[in-house]
């Protein structure tokens, strides 16, 4: 299942993408005849979209994290280990703390698109959350169909999140840094 883990690297890579490319003729959808088009906002990430998008991808490379974790720790249950036991709890806190971090955020305009897949992502991974906890709750260590759903649910939406965040790194470039140590005007 593809879900978000190395967003973050991603981010850098294609950040480093654009300013290498200049991801700077984005094509827009041709306009009918005798109509034109605005053109497309182009203008590159900002210092604050940049922060946001290192926040937010943070909490879902982390979450990407505890889900996989999860997943190994429920293919060798261990009701009776403490340890196993806290750990599970552990995460599926983590995971279920995570949509607070990012609902409440507010990202710039043209990153509300984003926004809003990473807290349904973030949505569907504490629905999978509350729903192990309630299958633990009962002794049972083999996923529900409400939870399996949730956790497909919760993989589709991260590819949702990593398709918007692929648009918009591709539609706006990274701003222009200069080499550490380079002044300006030599």
């Amino acid at each position: 299942m593809k879900t978000a883990r190395g967003l973050i690297p991603i981010l850098l890579v294609v950040l480093g993408l654009c300013n290498v490319t200049g991801c700077r003729d984005g094509a827009s959808p041709a306009a009918p005849m005798g109509e034109t088009v605005a053109p497309a906002d182009t203008s590159p990430v900002t210092g604050v979209e940049k922060a946001y998008l290192e926040f937010a991808l943070n909490h879902l490379e982390t979450v990407d994290e505890d889900l996989a974790t999860l997943r190994s720790l429920l293919s060798t249950p261990d009701m009776e280990d403490e340890y196993w036991k806290a750990s599970v709890a552990v995460l599926l806190n983590r995971i279920e703390m995570a949509y607070a971090s990012i609902v409440q955020l507010e990202p710039t305009e043209r990153l509300q698109p984003f926004q809003a897949a990473s807290a349904s992502t973030l949505e569907h991974a504490a629905a999978f959350a509350t729903a192990l906890r309630d299958m633990l709750a009962v002794g049972e260590t083999t996923l529900s169909d409400a939870a399996e759903e949730a956790y497909v649910q919760t993989s589709q939406a991260f590819e949702e999140v990593y398709r918007l965040l692929t648009e918009f790194l591709e539609a706006h470039p990274a701003p222009e840094e200069s080499p550490a140590g380079a002044t300006s005007g030599s």
